[in-house]
């Protein structure tokens, strides 16, 4: 069966785009019905031919480059810390599902990519990154060791140890969850 826009239920409009384009969560992207041209609507190519997948959206007569991972990442994945990059889990940059995606820091990313082999780096390069994503940190490891451990025991729920230590809950969620310090044990 042909994909068609009934065909697919997860499917978020694209923030600033509302009404014209929609992404899925596996990193298609529908064109709304227009005109008489495409009156149906349509699935949108993407250009693979950089380093990483892109579509083009027109709105008010202007075309802008979008980079896909990204377009996918704002519709599903929760940021609750303003990072500011996408990371390819699994390293493969066409690899657009939500499953695969993350939100990180410009060093975060880069440890990441040495880590896996996707880039080279000097010794000076790692304990650099590594320093500057520790200088930025909300808590020392023994606070994240505290936090886990009052969660883990059950007295106490995200959202009193929230207001505990003076966060969100999402920032809580993730540390319980080792996405966030995950080299904490």
């Amino acid at each position: 069966m042909a994909l068609t826009e009934r065909t697919i239920i997860d499917k978020y409009e694209i923030q600033g785009y509302e009404g014209r384009y929609s992404v899925t969560s596996d990193g298609r992207v529908w064109s709304h019905p227009k005109g008489t041209n495409t009156k149906n609507g349509r699935w949108l190519s993407l250009d693979n031919s950089g380093r990483y997948p892109v579509v083009s959206l027109v709105k008010d007569g202007q075309k802008k480059r979008h980079l896909v991972h990204r377009i996918v990442a704002q519709a599903y994945v929760v940021n609750p810390d303003g990072l500011p990059q996408v990371n390819h889990i699994n390293g493969v940059r066409d690899d657009n599902r939500v499953e695969n995606l993350e939100w990180v820091t410009a060093s975060d990313n880069r440890i990441h990519a040495w880590e896996t082999g996707l880039q080279e780096a000097t010794e000076s390069h790692r304990l650099s990154a590594k320093k500057a994503a520790k200088d930025r940190r909300l808590f020392d490891d023994q606070t994240v060791v505290d936090i886990r451990s009052k969660y883990e025991t059950g007295n106490t729920s995200q959202r009193k140890l929230a207001v505990e230590y003076k966060t969100s809950q999402a920032v809580i969620q993730y540390i319980t969850s080792h996405k966030l310090y995950k080299e904490v044990a």
